[in-house]
This record gives C-alpha cells, sequence and structure tokens, in this order.
C-alpha cells in the first residue's frame, strides 16, 4: 500500500514540475517512480534489517540494529 502511495505522490510531484515536453515529463515520472520504489523496497529493507553498530556512531547505531551482522556462515 505505501509503494501506491509513493507511486501517486512522486507523479503528482513530478507533474507539477513541468517539463518541456511529454516525452520528457514521462522519462522523469518513470525515472523518478523506479528510483523512490527501489529505494523503498530494496534500499530500506537492507538497512532495517543490517546490524550496523559496529560501523556508526552510537547516536545512529541505535536505529540500525537488526539481526543480521557483516558476515553470517
Amino acid at each position: 500500500m505505501f509503494n501506491v502511495i509513493l507511486k501517486k505522490s512522486t507523479i503528482a510531484l513530478l507533474t507539477w514540475v513541468g517539463e518541456d515536453t511529454y516525452s520528457q515529463r514521462l522519462a522523469s515520472i518513470t525515472t523518478g517512480v523506479f528510483v523512490a520504489q527501489f529505494f523503498n523496497t530494496g534500499i530500506l529493507l537492507l538497512l532495517v534489517n543490517a546490524n550496523l553498530k559496529e560501523h556508526l556512531p552510537g547516536f545512529i547505531a541505535v536505529l540500525f540494529q537488526g539481526k543480521y551482522y557483516d558476515y553470517n556462515p
């Protein structure tokens, strides 16, 4: 559900920006939606499950204390 909301808001924002041609607008919408959904589903899930308390400062490491360390057997 969050990806649908993310997609609709990205399309609305990029339409509001306005491009010179229709094809430029479609290209920017396609790129923007891809990057937003890729970050949401790929990178964010990886960061949430990562245990980075050995590599980050203390105030940031509190957010990233997942169960997966750098190396797993």
